[in-house]
């Protein structure tokens, strides 16, 4: 039998409808519903950034996007 894990924390987040559909793909295939499935991706995500294209694209995302969390430097840009 699966081990239910309570979701305790919730907060708003704003995506892009691309972002949302990407999500909602991602939930889809995998079978979870959107709130596990971004669970598991931010569970992971220093996995995540092992992969050398996600580095490519986040950088590629900075670019484009600049940074907005207080405009601060970047991780790793101290």
């Amino acid at each position: 039998m699966p081990r239910t894990e309570r979701l305790t924390r919730r907060f708003p987040v704003a995506t892009s409808d691309a972002a949302h559909r990407q999500l909602r793909r991602f939930a889809d295939r995998t079978g979870l519903d959107p709130d596990r499935a971004l669970t598991f991706i931010l569970e992971n995500l220093g996995d995540l950034e092992q992969e050398v294209r996600f580095q490519h694209r986040l950088q590629l995302y900075v670019a484009r996007h600049g940074q907005t969390a207080g405009d601060g430097p970047a991780k790793g840009e101290r």
